[in-house]
């Protein structure tokens, strides 16, 4: 998490406002199969599955991992706004992974399934 914010104050964040608005916003969504509530850090994001924009890309990587606490894969989760990740035609009006190539050949590394 220290690692997050470093570059986020070295690409010029600043925490004036608590939810303002942001030059940049690095989240930490999952690792592993970890749970943790912490002042600084909870895992999994407490709002992961809130967000299309976060799970959109991640179930076209992992489709098939689970989500620690919610003991549902990324594609079973309902899709914020209606329908669900799996087998859905991912929404045209916005980038996904397969839009940049290079983060996806580089993604697999990171995440286990």
């Amino acid at each position: 998490m220290a690692r997050l914010l470093r570059i986020e104050f070295g690409l010029g964040r600043t925490r004036e406002v608590p939810l303002g608005p942001r030059t940049i916003d690095l989240d930490l969504l999952l690792y592993r199969n970890e749970t943790r509530a912490t002042k600084f850090l909870t895992l999994p994001h407490p709002r992961l599955q809130q967000r299309r924009f976060v799970l959109e890309p991640l179930a076209e990587l992992c489709p098939n991992l689970v989500h620690p606490t919610l003991r549902r894969t990324i594609g079973e989760l309902p899709a914020p706004f209606g329908g669900h990740l799996r087998g859905e035609a991912l929404a045209t009006h916005s980038p996904t992974l397969s839009t940049f190539p290079e983060i996806a050949a580089i993604m697999p590394a990171f995440v286990s399934t």
